[in-house]
């Protein structure tokens, strides 16, 4: 049987090439899928934590992985320097809009999925629990985290999207020039997003021992 991380590694990698989904967005309704009774049941500890571990252990490695490709996408942006016409440019800048798109929709959508099932958990969960401070605490730190790399993620896409609209609006050397100059930015808050979603995905693995 495969183990968990096998597959959230081809879920991941499936969602950033642009194939089906792993059904995680908000827009298709899956996530918010749940049974209406069994909502409305208090949790016992146990299973609280059983559900929490999953959850934020799905989270991490989702995490881990988009670090990964964040990564990888910092060296191919080096290929618009060496773009000559604006044609090249444009073929450039479009393939990075749509890779940062797929990363921002995808985190932007595991993370919705996390938090509305850490929210379920803990409310469903007796707040007199000697534990539960603690847990809700751990949680809510993971989830600022993540929507820190959230944002970063979203703006990247929207800069890239600007770049590929402004070289279209005018098609000239001039301007595909200065996009060049600008994308020593972009590498950098590339890296700052690998450090944020490093981050995340480390805290997360500290969050899951203190469940454990």
């Amino acid at each position: 049987m495969l183990n968990k991380r096998v597959l959230y590694t081809a879920a991941v990698m499936v969602a950033l090439s642009g194939c089906s989904s792993t059904g995680d967005s908000p827009s298709n309704g899956s996530v918010v899928s749940q049974n209406p009774a069994e909502s409305s049941e208090p949790l016992a500890a146990d299973t609280a934590a059983q559900i929490l571990f999953s959850e934020v252990e799905r989270f991490a490695e989702v995490s881990r992985l988009l670090a990964i490709d964040t990564q990888r996408f910092t060296q191919l942006i080096d290929g618009l320097s060496a773009a000559s016409s604006v044609e090249r440019g444009s073929q450039e800048l479009a393939s990075y809009r749509e890779r940062a798109d797929k990363s921002s929709k995808l985190y932007r959508d595991s993370v919705y999925r996390l938090e509305l099932r850490l929210n379920d958990v803990f409310e469903r969960t007796d707040s007199a629990n000697p534990r539960y401070q603690e847990l809700r605490d751990g949680a809510d730190n993971l989830s600022d985290l993540a929507q820190d790399a959230v944002v970063l993620l979203d703006d990247i896409a929207a800069r890239i999207g600007e770049q590929e609209r402004l070289l279209e609006r005018y098609p000239s050397k001039r301007v595909l020039e200065d996009i060049k100059r600008q994308n020593s930015r972009l590498g950098s808050d590339l890296n700052l997003a690998v450090k944020v979603l490093g981050r995340v995905s480390f805290e997360g693995g500290r969050y899951l021992s203190t469940i454990n």
